[in-house]
């Protein structure tokens, strides 16, 4: 698993340092579009004339760098050994007696008529063929499966998180003005401005990159947890479907016996099936544990991400 998702946190990581060399490049490119504009207003300022001279303003620009610190997800894969009970299923024929309420007809004495013979009266049977219900006998031979469960170990890589502190960097400049005669003083002013006017610029691209790079290391970090997520997944999925074919195979004899009212046979194999059913489930649940421990990390991470990334912008 580890290697499987590695290039999807190369990929987080790599998005963070581009960010900060995005931000210095941007923000360099805006100071060497005003360092003209400070440089014509130094030379604009009066000159006192003499040794001593003044100039009558000053513009420094010095860079300062800054840096942010973002908690990166950081996983370590423990190679665990599992043991969970697999299901082994054959059919066997099995000969099934059972008995279903059904009726025939009878031939019953259901009452006499007379018979007359000069003076004597001989009386007469009437017979009638009337429905009686008895329980009928049936014996059916079918494939019932018979289920083994065979211990089986494997090896699964688990995650262990822990979070990274990686620190983004970038470069902004600081600009001090300082008047030094009165006449300078108009300039100083428009110096002031230029400044405002820049770091506003900065401040705009700053909120554009951020604003643009939250989504995409949100939906990086989202990513990497999706993958770790999904390998977890497909190995629930292949325990799971181990127990498929038994599971169907019970289905499919419980409902041939209840189609033929084979009721105590019906009932025993309805309890197997319940039994197989619970098997399975035991058996996913600690992968289902697994998958929900990564989504409630990947919620906290990204959460923190935005957080970080909307208090720089």
């Amino acid at each position: 698993m580890a290697e499987a998702c590695q290039a999807e946190r190369e990929t987080l990581h790599t998005l963070v340092e581009d960010l900060g060399g995005a931000l210095s490049t941007s923000i360099r490119a805006i100071s060497d579009r005003y360092q003209p504009e400070f440089d014509r207003i130094s030379d604009d300022a009066p000159d006192g004339g003499g040794i001593d001279a003044k100039l009558g303003i000053e513009v420094d620009i010095d860079w300062e760098t800054i840096t942010i610190a973002l908690d990166l997800p950081e996983v370590t894969m423990t190679l665990q050994s599992w043991s969970l009970d697999l299901p082994q299923v054959t059919m066997k024929d099995k000969r099934i007696v059972f008995h279903t309420p059904s009726i025939r007809m009878v031939r019953r004495k259901i009452g006499q008529y007379p018979e007359f013979h000069g003076f004597k009266i001989k009386w007469k049977n009437i017979y009638a063929d009337v429905p009686e219900t008895f329980m009928q006998q049936h014996e059916i031979v079918m494939g019932i499966p018979e289920v083994r469960m065979d211990r089986t170990e494997f090896k699964l890589d688990v995650p262990e998180f822990a979070m990274r502190t990686q620190q983004l960097k970038f470069d902004v400049p600081q600009i001090t003005v300082k008047s030094i005669s009165v006449e300078a003083a108009e300039l100083k002013e428009d110096a002031e401005d230029k400044a405002a006017e820049m770091q506003a610029e900065i401040a705009a691209t700053k909120e554009t990159l951020f604003g643009s790079a939250r989504e995409r290391i949100a939906g990086s970090a989202s990513t990497y947890f999706t993958c770790m997520r999904t390998q977890i997944q497909m190995k629930r999925d292949e325990i799971a479907g181990a127990f498929e074919p038994g599971i169907a195979m019970t289905r499919q004899a419980l409902s041939k016996l209840e189609d033929v009212k084979a009721g105590a046979e019906a009932e025993d194999t309805r309890a197997r099936l319940a039994d197989l059913i619970a098997r399975r489930d035991a058996a996913t649940v600690q992968f289902d544990a697994a998958v929900q421990r990564i989504a409630e990390e990947e919620k906290t991470v990204v959460e923190g991400l935005l957080r970080s990334l909307r208090g720089v912008a």
